[in-house]
């Protein structure tokens, strides 16, 4: 199988790791792809940049548009996608040169709809193993895929360093103008997806970059995430209540982890309103079915706050 695989690629203002990014797409052992730069309105070098790689190579698509955010970026180049197969790698990140090859491989043996890789952040430990012992490959059919997601264990919510087939994003865009814009959209092509692959190596390079989205100061816009449930409830209810204990638990999760973030950034105090309703909303969830580490966790921020916040910083 050589089939077509699409690549999209959102650039702004990264033009100090945009050529890592970029190369390391090029080096790919597997060839057959399209990799689609999509410029949304930088302000410094990176058009310029684009535009010299696409003199180069054949295979590269490169749009410039107005600034729109990452998630208007990746919907623009989604609309002009030829590939049975897709991939998001974010501009300030690079990937392992089999990424695509093993990718392709795990479609052909499992059959697989969607197949993820694992992230590192030490550039001496790309290509190895993530976690020494365990299997090579999970693997996770029908419900238990959508199941996984939602109780943080196998997919990730992460777009990127994923192939999908490009037929999942046939009525899936990403929504515009909002942050952790993967929260609302990941899960969709997992609630279609039949079968579901998850490599234990880190074929993707995560760089952390200080002035990235998910590294920008905690602020109001972060709460934002909270809705992300109810999209998800009102998604997936339309079409089956099989998951609604489960979701009720991916709620639970994201209510403590925005929490947590307030108080790690040292923001409490300035949302303590948000903050309050926050707490309200976990109240419904003491009797849910979870781990004992988060049955502790959610009596504690409940009933003894100042210890729990203290646990929080702590941990920092």
């Amino acid at each position: 199988m050589c089939e077509k695989i699409s690549v999209i690629v959102p650039v702004y203002k990264v033009e100090a790791f945009l050529p890592a990014c970029v190369d390391s797409i090029l080096k790919q052992t597997y060839s057959n792809f399209e990799l689609f730069l999509v410029d949304d309105g930088s302000p410094d070098q990176c058009g310029r940049i684009c535009d010299d790689y696409a003199t180069k190579d054949k295979r590269i698509k490169v749009i410039h548009k107005k600034n729109g955010g990452l998630s208007d970026a990746r919907n623009v180049a989604l609309d002009q996608i030829n590939g049975k197969y897709l991939t998001f790698i974010d501009s300030d990140d690079y990937i392992h040169k089999d990424y695509l090859k093993l990718m392709m491989k795990c479609v052909e043996r499992y059959n697989a709809d969607v197949v993820q890789c694992d992230f590192t952040k030490d550039a001496d430990c790309l290509g190895t193993k993530n976690v020494e012992g365990k299997k090579s490959y999970t693997v996770l059919h029908n419900e238990e895929i959508l199941r996984s997601y939602l109780h943080f264990h196998v997919p990730q919510v992460y777009a990127c360093g994923k192939l999908y087939r490009s037929e999942l994003f046939k009525d899936v865009r990403f929504p515009f103008g909002l942050i952790d814009e993967d929260n609302y959209t990941t899960y969709k092509p997992l609630f279609v997806a039949k079968v579901f692959v998850n490599i234990n190596r880190s074929l993707y390079f995560y760089r952390m970059n200080p002035d990235s989205i998910m590294h920008r100061q905690f602020s109001e816009k972060k709460f934002g995430i909270l809705n992300s449930t109810a999209e998800i409830r009102e998604y997936v209810g339309t079409k089956t209540h099989a998951f609604d204990a489960d979701i009720d638990y991916y709620d639970m999760r994201e209510l403590i982890q925005i929490y947590n973030n307030a108080l790690q950034a040292n923001a409490e105090r300035e949302y303590a309103s948000e903050l309050k309703n926050v707490c309200n909303s976990l109240k419904k969830y003491t009797k849910l079915e979870m781990e004992h580490k988060y049955r502790i966790l959610l009596m504690l921020l409940l009933h003894f706050p100042k210890v729990y916040n203290l646990i929080i910083r702590k941990c920092r």
